[in-house]
């Protein structure tokens, strides 16, 4: 459960969800915010959205005091936005300054008596650095980041490397699910178009836009793409897996909607060997190395 959207599972929201859910949190970490703001929105509400945006996304609550009391605030989902929007800031295409581009959604709960509502903000990281506008000067705008339970605010090169690394945890913690869920679809015999339409997309768009080599040490580089000494790449044993798939493709007569993993081995056993397995490897040897660069995946 990693949002409070999630622990709703589709029951509408009240306070009494929300308390449930607070309850449920340890103390402030990277991944949430706690914000009084009783009357309106303030500069330490878009601190924590550029923050957040800038590590690995997270919730903003506002209404919510650091120790996880539900006090309520009179702002409306409409003076957030205005605030959010930080009208006065430099746009670039390079970087993000309006806020509402990093707030996925926001939930309003209203609250018993005359305490007005909280405002649950879902906030995810753009793919481009966010700066948080100090004050009504175009250019006064600052980079902050999350470094466990707090925000930081970086200097220019702190700021730079700080985006690249949070960049390349985004890339690598995508690359496995991605091979996750696939490696999860063969393991559970389903139908096997989904897996190529096209297959591992987010690697194919990653590799040809540059990403992987923009962004990925060279460590990394050499895990994904097959090292310097011929090894292997991470999803070498997939694609491979693809291509068998792709001829019995070509020939089959079975209705391709159809297929599975086991009508395949039934078919092409001399070719398809044992990829189910070496794909689930692949999996588990890419976790670990996330693990040893300290990213956290499920």
């Amino acid at each position: 459960m990693t949002s409070y959207r999630e622990f709703l599972n589709g029951r509408p929201s009240a306070e009494k969800e929300l308390k449930a859910y607070l309850d449920l949190l340890g103390p402030e970490w990277h991944k949430k915010e706690f914000k009084l703001a009783a009357k309106d929105p303030d500069y330490g509400v878009r601190e924590a959205v550029t923050a957040l945006a800038n590590s690995d996304g997270g919730e903003v609550f506002l209404g919510v005091n650091d120790s996880r009391v539900v006090v309520g605030t009179s702002a409306t989902e409409g003076s957030l936005t205005q605030t959010l929007r930080q009208n006065t800031a430099r746009r670039e295409e390079w970087c993000e300054t309006c806020l509402t581009n990093v707030v996925r959604d926001v939930l309003a709960i209203p609250l018993d008596g005359e305490r007005g509502r909280v405002l649950v903000l879902e906030v995810f990281p753009p793919g481009v650095p966010v700066f948080v506008q100090t004050d009504d000067d175009r250019d006064g705008l600052l980079y902050c980041y999350r470094d466990g339970g707090s925000t930081h605010r970086a200097g220019t090169f702190t700021a730079i490397r700080r985006y690249r690394e949070t960049r390349a945890a985004q890339i690598l913690r995508t690359l496995y699910s991605e091979l996750s869920r696939a490696s999860q679809r063969i393991r559970r015999n389903a139908s096997l178009p989904p897996l190529l339409d096209p297959p591992l997309p987010y690697y194919a768009r990653v590799l040809s836009d540059g990403s992987l080599y923009r962004y990925l040490p060279q460590d990394d580089l050499d895990f994904i793409m097959g090292g310097p000494n011929g090894g292997a790449g991470y999803a070498d044993a997939y694609l491979r897996f693809v291509a068998v798939v792709q001829r019995f493709r070509a020939k089959s007569g079975i209705p391709w909607e159809n297929v599975t993993v086991e009508i395949l081995a039934q078919n092409q056993a001399n070719s398809l060997g044992d990829y189910p397995t070496e794909i689930s490897t692949a999996v588990k040897q890419l976790q670990s190395h996330l693990k040893l660069r300290g990213i956290l995946v499920e």
